[in-house]
């Protein structure tokens, strides 16, 4: 962490690395790319363009090494099992703030254009946004887990 803390891609190492070690399942390069570039959006714009999408060898290499990307599966993982043990202990040293920014991103992303259509009518319709937006099973399921924690946790998000 040291070598992260030294970076001056620091913030976006952090946020990265909470999502690795906060993740309730496993997450997709691409997705990571979409919660980087949402966190970076300006209020204004209502899409994620191509060029905003953070680079492979940056990701790795703000992380100061402690994930890697399959090469078949795009799968984002912690380099070796005592980096997760040590995550599992220091987590909230590190990372206090995890996963309220993790639930403020899923919301940014869920007010980008493509899901101003609303609800999605048929299955073809839901494919099709889904091979638009990478990213979409994730904020989708955190804010199930969010909002199965209670209405106060909910409301904190919302305020």
């Amino acid at each position: 962490m040291d070598r992260v803390q030294k970076q001056y891609t620091k913030p976006v190492a952090l946020r990265i690395l909470g999502w690795r070690v906060y993740a309730v399942r496993a997450l997709l390069l691409r997705q990571v790319q979409h919660a980087v570039a949402v966190d970076e959006l300006k209020l204004s714009d209502r899409s994620i363009s191509a060029k905003s999408l953070m680079r492979q060898s940056v990701i790795v290499n703000a992380c100061a090494g402690m994930i890697r990307i399959d090469g078949e599966s795009n799968i984002i993982s912690l380099v070796h099992k005592t980096t997760q043990e040590y995550f599992d202990q220091s987590g909230p040293k590190h990372f206090p703030q995890a996963q309220w920014d993790i639930a403020i991103t899923c919301l940014k992303y869920l007010s980008l254009k493509v899901f101003s259509e609303g609800h999605c009518s048929t299955d073809e319709l839901y494919e099709r946004r889904l091979r638009k937006t990478h990213y979409l099973s994730m904020p989708l399921g955190v804010w199930a887990i969010i909002s199965l924690k209670g209405p106060n946790t909910v409301c904190m998000i919302w305020h």
